[in-house]
């Protein structure tokens, strides 16, 4: 038998799609839930939380079975295995074409980049932290000469975005904190689309022939995926500087956006000239609560509330800020970081906090003021773990545990970035050598620095000083 996909955001089979190749593709798309996973592991509810995150879904209206798009390959494979011949049908968007010139003055890797993306339609760019992703975005924008969609997920990257996109072409639009102004080429928080009415996000949804996702390794993320679920244009490209994923959800990226169209590596850029190598310094601390807490939450309570610790934390900072050091320290909780910049402020440092509080304008006074050298110290939560460009950015201090691959290498990414007035660039790790769960996240997190700097830190048996 012969069988229909129609081809637009998703592919969709006919509700007579047979049963059985209905069921293979049902149990192929289906993953385990990490969230669901962690939560039982940590003895949590899990009341509301799915076991599974299925990626086949089915139309109450029209009895379709709707598939990814990135999940043609398997589509085809199980067919071919069922004996069905299937027929697409192309319904993918492409409008009629801007006039846009042209993005002059890239690098090498970036044209490389670029004619990957042209040619590719669909996948992602891989490309490490500081090596210019917006800027090929910019000029994919320009070479496919389509109304483009630029998906981002915090205000920060909507001026990115905006700054790298001026001279385009026309007025740039803006969907994110409150404005819905869209234009030929938009720039829009994926919050900000959730929010619309079904009926105007479907309308919106029509106006791009390109979508471009930033920091795409958040695609497996339900609202990332059911946003691009519900985008039909031909073109839909994502961007990361760390496509794996520890939850395992890293198929998930394949089937909504494609396969890796390039990927140049670190170590490329480095020998080019166009990032840094940094050091990493770990920090041992002599934290060691007594009773140990039995949960991970109480653990950290007693962690961000340790005056010594923290107290070395601030020596630390003051001493590589006064030596004239752009630091930035970076928190897993608010109120840490608060305390943090409070203690730095009582040192004398001309210091900033930033937090998802900050609002969008008091934010880019900041990231200005330290651009410029009018601030010594940053003090953030995961709010600048992605997106955060300061080439003068010096020094990195991970001062809460974590063992996140991705989160690791966005941190530890903040510094690769050239500037004349940097020498060189240290990570400085806090290392809870005492407690065996803090210390074996440390072992993660030295193996993953042990790629960007050429070399494993090798960790001190006594608590460091100043």
């Amino acid at each position: 038998m012969w069988l229909r996909a129609v081809v637009d955001s998703a592919i969709r089979l006919p509700s007579e799609t047979p049963p059985r190749l209905a069921e293979r593709l049902r149990l192929a798309l289906r993953f385990r839930n990490p969230a669901f996973e962690a939560r039982r592991r940590f003895a949590r509810s899990v009341r509301g939380v799915p076991e599974h995150i299925d990626c086949v879904e089915g139309d109450p209206r029209s009895g379709e079975l709707v598939l990814p798009r990135g999940a043609v390959d398997l589509l085809r494979k199980l067919a071919a295995e069922e004996r069905v011949d299937l027929v697409f049908e192309d319904r993918r968007l492409s409008l009629p074409k801007l006039d846009l010139e042209p993005l002059q003055g890239l690098r090498p890797y970036q044209k490389r980049a670029l004619v990957a993306a042209v040619d590719g339609v669909q996948g992602t760019l891989v490309m490490p932290c500081g090596a210019g992703k917006t800027v090929v975005g910019a000029a994919l924008v320009r070479a496919a000469r389509q109304p483009a969609l630029i998906l981002v997920h915090t205000l920060d990257l909507v001026g990115q975005w905006a700054a790298a996109l001026a001279g385009a072409g026309g007025q740039l639009g803006v969907v994110a904190d409150g404005r819905l102004d869209p234009q030929p080429v938009t720039v829009a928080t994926v919050q900000s689309l959730v929010a619309l009415p079904l009926p105007t996000f479907e309308r919106f949804a029509q106006g791009f022939g390109v979508v471009i996702l930033d920091e795409s390794h958040h695609a497996p993320a339900e609202v990332f995926r059911g946003v691009l679920h519900r985008l039909p244009a031909r073109r839909r490209v994502g961007l990361t500087a760390t496509p794996e994923r520890t939850d395992g959800l890293t198929p998930l990226l394949t089937l909504y956006l494609g396969r890796p169209l390039f990927e140049v590596g670190y170590d490329e850029l480095v020998a080019g000239g166009y990032l840094l190598r940094p050091e990493v310094r770990p920090v041992v601390t002599t934290f060691a609560p007594d009773p140990m807490p039995e949960s991970w939450d109480g653990l950290m309570d007693i962690l961000v509330e340790n005056a010594e610790r923290n107290a070395l934390i601030v020596d630390h900072v003051v001493r590589e800020a006064t030596e004239g050091h752009l630091c930035l320290v970076l928190s897993g909780r608010v109120a840490h970081a608060k305390r943090l910049r409070d203690l730095l402020v009582g040192r004398g440092l001309a210091t900033e906090l930033l937090a998802g509080e900050v609002r969008r304008a008091e934010r880019e006074r900041i990231l200005d003021a330290a651009r410029a050298g009018r601030v010594q110290a940053l003090v953030a939560t995961t709010v600048a773990d992605e997106g955060l460009d300061i080439p003068r950015l010096a020094r990195v201090f991970l001062v809460y545990p974590t063992r996140a691959e991705g989160r690791v290498r966005q941190r530890v990414g903040r510094l690769l970035r050239i500037h004349p007035e940097k020498g060189r660039a240290i990570c400085f790790d806090l290392v809870d050598a005492a407690v065996p769960a803090l210390r074996r996240q440390y072992s993660v997190r030295r193996r993953i620095c042990a790629e960007l700097t050429g070399q494993a830190p090798a960790a001190r048996t006594a608590p460091a000083r100043p």
